[in-house]
């Protein structure tokens, strides 16, 4: 049996033992987040790790003492990622070949500005209903992953199923020292209803540009709410909770705070016609992030 997926299956069987003794597992997941409608979830994400915060924290830090050049950084850097699709099919329903082109040059014309772009290595195609019809941190989502996942920690992999429970997609935060688990579970997987040309109003292939920027360890626009540090990005305005939709005047729900709601912002929840901006400081959070978590690794 190949040595990843037996290490998922183990770790799977631990999850069971915690639950027989009446143990919860350590909380790993955002709640989900809802339109008003209750039948969407726009980003599973995951929360960020004790380890991941404490090194962004560090990164934070950095780039308040060096501002003035992380606001040129993004501007005259230049990084491009490999990427490996994995098309995952059901018996009676498949996405077409054309959807990975399609979705690739979105996410390389919303990165563009970033100084990110995307090369597209490989593409597999599985058929296999129960994860097509995958679910955040299932059992079929770690097998999965441990059966297609390729390349390394700075390589990005991106699953197209149909996904269950209302969600559109989901992406972990990079690790500072990742685990085998780490490794085998990076990686976004997202509805491909809602890339391009998909159901509105989550039809231009904007999911896998929010997913993307937790890829990159950006945070939500509203991480935090009014107080704190918020997303940790300076010029990101602070935001009390995700806003749906596409507004024609943007809230202001921190009123003491600098700025209106930015919910322009590829890391809201707007719907997708509205999202069209990474700030510079999400461009350099984004590029620095890379280079001390996933790069060459």
């Amino acid at each position: 049996m190949d040595f990843r997926l037996l290490l998922l299956r183990l770790l799977l069987l631990l999850d069971l033992l915690y639950m027989a003794a009446g143990l919860a597992r350590p909380p790993q997941l955002q709640d989900a987040h809802r339109p008003s409608s209750d039948s969407f979830s726009r980003c599973g994400s995951y929360k960020p790790s004790k380890a991941n915060k404490e090194a962004s924290q560090q990164l934070f830090a950095a780039e308040n003492v060096a501002a003035g050049g992380a606001q040129t950084s993004a501007q005259s850097a230049s990084l491009t990622v490999n990427v490996y699709v994995h098309i995952i099919d059901g018996e009676d329903e498949a996405i077409p070949q054309e959807f990975v082109s399609e979705q690739l040059s979105v996410i390389n014309s919303n990165f563009g500005p970033c100084g990110i772009a995307f090369n597209l290595v490989g593409v597999t195609h599985t058929v296999n209903p129960a994860w097509f019809y995958v679910t955040m941190d299932s059992r079929e989502e770690a097998d999965m992953k441990a059966a297609l996942r390729q390349g390394g920690y700075g390589d990005l992999n991106i699953y197209f199923a149909h996904l269950q429970q209302g969600m559109l997609g989901w992406c972990p935060f990079p690790e500072p020292d990742p685990t085998a688990e780490d490794r085998i579970m990076d990686g976004c997987v997202v509805s491909y209803l809602y890339g391009p040309g998909g159901e509105a109003p989550y039809n231009m292939g904007r999911t896998l540009t929010h997913e993307l920027g937790h890829w990159f360890n950006l945070y939500h626009t509203f991480q935090g709410g009014c107080n704190g540090g918020g997303d940790g990005v300076d010029d990101t305005p602070a935001q009390a909770s995700a806003v749906y939709g596409c507004p024609a005047a943007a809230p202001d729900s921190c009123p003491d705070s600098p700025g209106v709601d930015p919910v322009h912002n590829y890391m809201g929840y707007s719907d997708d016609q509205c999202m069209t901006e990474f700030t510079q400081g999400q461009m350099s959070r984004m590029l620095r992030s890379y280079a001390l978590f996933r790069a060459g690794r």
